[in-house]
């Protein structure tokens, strides 16, 4: 997961992370593990805020999180999330569309 730097410390990092869990949990994945250098203190961060046990090893870091089952309330999330996803890409992408047909 990477987040470009100009869109850093706006929440995107930690949302993405939330997502990755929640999509993870929804397939049945029981523990999610995350892998990064010591020195990336952003993703130390994030990891240690949404949970994460934390272990150092030298250079490296790794984190790990026991996911809770899927119920129908995390089922239900996920696919309202999908569809919001899908219709804020296609408005954007509709925008962008139709400003490129104006005249400048």
């Amino acid at each position: 997961m990477s987040v470009l730097p100009r869109d850093r410390g706006h929440g995107v990092g930690g949302a993405l992370l939330e997502r990755c869990a929640a999509r993870a949990r929804n397939w049945g994945v029981r523990i999610m593990f995350m892998n990064c250098l010591v020195e990336n203190a952003a993703m130390m961060h994030l990891a240690r805020k949404l949970g994460l046990k934390v272990a150092v090893s030298g250079v490296e870091a790794e984190a790990f999180v026991h996911l809770p089952r899927a119920n129908l309330t995390s089922l239900a999330a996920d696919a309202v999330a999908e569809h919001l996803g899908l219709f804020d890409h296609a408005q954007k992408s509709y925008w962008l569309a139709l400003q490129a047909q104006l005249p400048h």
